[in-house]
C-alpha cells in the first residue's frame, strides 16, 4: 500500500477508484465501502484506493475529536485487509472545508487525484457547510463520466454500524460489542515504556502503555486481554487507569501477559481488549491489591478456557 499526503499531482496513471471517508476504526461499514472500491478497480482496471482525510473531520468541525484509532493505526489496518493499493490523506483545513460540492469533485478527485471511480456511503456529506450529499455526488460525478457507487449503511441489531457507536460502547466497556461491530477486538497500541516496577514487586509483572492524547479511552478497570507482540499473540489481563491505591498517576494500560512478557521496553505492542471483569477499584493496601490482581489472572484464565478464544 502507498500512502501519499496532499499529492499535488495524479498518483495513478490509470486512475484510482477510490472509497472516501474518515475510517475512523475501519468497521464493517467502512470495510463494506473497501470491498466495492475494490470490485470497482477490478471491473474498470483503475486502481484499488481510499481518500481520507487529516486530521478527523470533526476536529475542525467541532472543535474535538476522540477517535478509535490513530492515523497510522488505522492505515496499518487498511494495509492488513489488501484491498488498498493507493492511500491519500488529505489535510482538513478551512481551506479543503469551504471547497464547494462541484470543486471538490473536479479540481481534488478527478484533476490533482485522478480519481475516475468513487465509493461512498449513503449518508456522507462534503463540500462547505456539508451541503454535498451522497445523491451530490453521484450527480457531480456522472457530469464528470466518473464511475460512483453509494453503499447502504451497514446495521447490526436494528442500527446502523458507525464509529460514533462504537465509541460509546468502548467507553462503557462493552468490548464484545463493540469487537463484533468493529470485526475484531478493540484495541490499544504503542511502545513498552518503563513504569514504577510496582507489578513486579507484587509477583504480577506488567508493560505499559501510554494510550495516544486524542484516542478514546476504554471505561477503567480490568479487562481479558489478548496481546500481540512480533505478530504472536499472548492471553493477558490488562488494568486501564490510574493506580490509585497508590497514589494514582497519569492514565495509562498495565498488561500482565499471563505466560510470562521477557524483555519489551521500547517494543510495539498491541493490547486487544476482549471482555471487561471489574472497574477500577481504591485498595486499602497493596496487600488487598495483590491479592485482586491475583484473582483477575484466575479469572482471565477461565475466560480463555470457557470461550476457547482463539490466539491468532
Amino acid at each position: 500500500m502507498i500512502i501519499l499526503q496532499d499529492p499535488v499531482s495524479p498518483p495513478a496513471a490509470e486512475g484510482i477508484a477510490a472509497a472516501l471517508g474518515n475510517f475512523d476504526g475501519l468497521h464493517q461499514g467502512h470495510r463494506a465501502l473497501l470491498r466495492a472500491a475494490s470490485a470497482m478497480a477490478e471491473e474498470t482496471g483503475l486502481a484499488p484506493g481510499v481518500v481520507t482525510f487529516y486530521p478527523h473531520t470533526a476536529k475542525l468541525l467541532k472543535g474535538q475529536a476522540p477517535v478509535l484509532y490513530t492515523a497510522e493505526q488505522k492505515e496499518e489496518l487498511m494495509a492488513e485487509t489488501g484491498q488498498v493499493q493507493w492511500l491519500i490523506r488529505l489535510t482538513f483545513d478551512r481551506t479543503l472545508m469551504e471547497l464547494s460540492p462541484e470543486t471538490f469533485v473536479s479540481e481534488v478527485l478527478r484533476q490533482r487525484l485522478n480519481v475516475r471511480g468513487v465509493v461512498v456511503g449513503d449518508n456522507f456529506r462534503f463540500g462547505c457547510r456539508g451541503e454535498g450529499t451522497a445523491g451530490t455526488m453521484e450527480e457531480l460525478c456522472r457530469k464528470k463520466e466518473m464511475a460512483c457507487r453509494i453503499i447502504p449503511r451497514v446495521t447490526a441489531g436494528g442500527e446502523p454500524v458507525c464509529s460514533t457507536r462504537i465509541r460509546k460502547l468502548v467507553t462503557e466497556g462493552r468490548m464484545e460489542e463493540a469487537g463484533e461491530l468493529l470485526a475484531r477486538p478493540y484495541f490499544l497500541c504503542a511502545e513498552v515504556t518503563r513504569g514504577k516496577h510496582l507489578g513486579t514487586r507484587l509477583q504480577v509483572p506488567t508493560i505499559n502503555l501510554i494510550p495516544e492524547a486524542d484516542q478514546v479511552i476504554p471505561r477503567r478497570g480490568v479487562y481479558v486481554s489478548r496481546t500481540l507482540v512480533d505478530g504472536q499473540a499472548r492471553p493477558s489481563v490488562t488494568n486501564v487507569g490510574c493506580n490509585p491505591t497508590v497514589g494514582g498517576e497519569p492514565l495509562r494500560t498495565e498488561t500482565h501477559i499471563l505466560d510470562g512478557a521477557g524483555d519489551l521496553y521500547g517494543k510495539k505492542v498491541r493490547v486487544e481488549l476482549l471482555h471487561f471483569l471489574r472497574p477500577e477499584i481504591r485498595f486499602e493496601n497493596t496487600g488487598t491489591l495483590q491479592e485482586q490482581l491475583l484473582r483477575d489472572i484466575e479469572n482471565a484464565r477461565k475466560y480463555f478456557e470457557e470461550s476457547r478464544t482463539t490466539l491468532r
